[in-house]
């Protein structure tokens, strides 16, 4: 028995081949794990299709090192639309500019600013 047999990707590595680069899987490509080089390491992209839908393909990539996890998704039939999508961790936290904070050091607010109660 096989793992397609019971609808499962097998262990290891999905095909026999390495990929060129992260954006190599296409969403309608057989669900799996495919190794990326990233110039002296790898990613990893874990692959699910189910080929039908709003959203019938998703991608993670997890970078060597714990250095990020991202994803993105597939609409109908037309694809990846949007680039990778970085996941925030307690490793990995967004900087003031990310989410659109001052930074520590400060800044400049333009228009009003109300501290306290309306």
């Amino acid at each position: 028995m096989s793992a397609a047999d019971v609808n499962a990707f097998a262990l290891g590595m999905t095909g026999d081949y390495t990929l060129e680069n992260d954006k190599s899987v296409g969403w309608n490509w057989k669900s799996g794990v495919y190794n990326v080089p990233t110039g002296g390491a790898s990613s990893l992209i874990l692959h699910f299709n189910m080929n039908i839908g709003s959203c019938p393909a998703v991608q993670f990539c997890v970078n060597y090192k714990n250095g990020g996890i991202s994803y993105r998704s597939a609409r109908d039939g037309f694809g990846f639309e949007l680039d990778w999508t970085e996941f925030y961790t307690t490793t990995r936290k967004p900087s003031a500019g990310d989410v659109g904070a001052l930074p520590v050091s400060g800044g400049v607010i333009n228009g009003n600013l109300g501290i306290g109660t309306p």
